[in-house]
Protein backbone atom coordinates (compact mmCIF):
# COMPACT_ATOMS: atom_id res chain seq x y z
CA UNK A 1 0.00 0.00 0.00
CA UNK A 2 1.47 3.40 0.90
CA UNK A 3 4.84 3.97 2.51
CA UNK A 4 6.11 7.10 4.23
CA UNK A 5 9.05 8.81 2.57
CA UNK A 6 10.71 12.13 3.15
CA UNK A 7 9.05 15.10 4.83
CA UNK A 8 5.55 13.73 5.23
CA UNK A 9 5.14 12.87 1.54
CA UNK A 10 3.38 9.57 0.95
CA UNK A 11 3.88 7.40 -2.11
CA UNK A 12 1.64 4.65 -3.45
CA UNK A 13 3.12 2.08 -5.80
CA UNK A 14 2.96 3.41 -9.37
CA UNK A 15 1.86 6.86 -8.20
CA UNK A 16 4.00 9.93 -7.55
CA UNK A 17 3.92 12.02 -4.39
CA UNK A 18 0.58 12.10 -2.58
CA UNK A 19 -0.98 14.90 -0.53
CA UNK A 20 -3.46 14.72 2.30
CA UNK A 21 -7.09 15.53 1.48
CA UNK A 22 -9.67 15.60 4.25
CA UNK A 23 -13.44 15.79 3.93
CA UNK A 24 -16.35 15.59 6.35
CA UNK A 25 -19.18 13.39 5.11
CA UNK A 26 -22.25 11.80 6.66
CA UNK A 27 -21.80 8.45 8.40
CA UNK A 28 -23.83 6.82 5.61
CA UNK A 29 -21.43 8.09 2.93
CA UNK A 30 -18.41 6.95 4.98
CA UNK A 31 -19.93 3.50 5.50
CA UNK A 32 -20.74 3.17 1.80
CA UNK A 33 -17.20 4.19 0.85
CA UNK A 34 -15.73 1.77 3.39
CA UNK A 35 -17.92 -1.07 2.07
CA UNK A 36 -16.92 -0.38 -1.54
CA UNK A 37 -13.22 -0.06 -0.69
CA UNK A 38 -13.23 -3.29 1.33
CA UNK A 39 -15.10 -5.14 -1.45
CA UNK A 40 -12.43 -4.00 -3.94
CA UNK A 41 -9.56 -4.71 -1.55
CA UNK A 42 -8.34 -1.09 -1.67
CA UNK A 43 -8.05 1.86 0.70
CA UNK A 44 -10.73 4.52 0.93
CA UNK A 45 -8.12 6.98 -0.40
CA UNK A 46 -7.70 4.88 -3.52
CA UNK A 47 -11.50 4.69 -3.92
CA UNK A 48 -11.81 8.49 -3.66
CA UNK A 49 -8.97 8.92 -6.16
CA UNK A 50 -10.69 6.53 -8.59
CA UNK A 51 -14.05 8.31 -8.25
CA UNK A 52 -12.58 11.78 -8.76
CA UNK A 53 -10.52 10.75 -11.77
CA UNK A 54 -13.50 8.92 -13.29
CA UNK A 55 -15.80 11.96 -13.08
CA UNK A 56 -16.40 13.51 -16.48
CA UNK A 57 -16.02 17.29 -16.33
CA UNK A 58 -17.61 19.87 -18.61
CA UNK A 59 -15.63 22.73 -20.17
CA UNK A 60 -15.88 24.72 -16.91
CA UNK A 61 -14.73 21.85 -14.70
CA UNK A 62 -18.17 20.98 -13.30
CA UNK A 63 -18.84 17.22 -13.13
CA UNK A 64 -21.43 16.14 -15.71
CA UNK A 65 -24.70 15.35 -13.95
CA UNK A 66 -24.02 17.81 -11.10
CA UNK A 67 -27.45 19.10 -10.08
CA UNK A 68 -26.65 21.55 -7.27
CA UNK A 69 -26.08 25.24 -8.01
CA UNK A 70 -22.53 26.39 -8.69
CA UNK A 71 -21.36 29.89 -7.64
CA UNK A 72 -21.34 31.15 -11.25
CA UNK A 73 -25.09 30.40 -11.44
CA UNK A 74 -25.91 32.39 -8.30
CA UNK A 75 -26.53 36.12 -8.28
CA UNK A 76 -25.37 36.39 -4.67
CA UNK A 77 -23.59 34.14 -2.22
CA UNK A 78 -25.83 32.14 0.13
CA UNK A 79 -24.42 33.70 3.33
CA UNK A 80 -26.34 33.73 6.56
CA UNK A 81 -26.44 37.14 8.21
CA UNK A 82 -25.57 37.28 11.90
Amino acid sequence: MAARAGAGITYRRGVGPLVEMKARVSPEVRDRARLAAEACGISMAELVEWAVLRAELDEEGVPRGWERPVPADQEELPLKSA
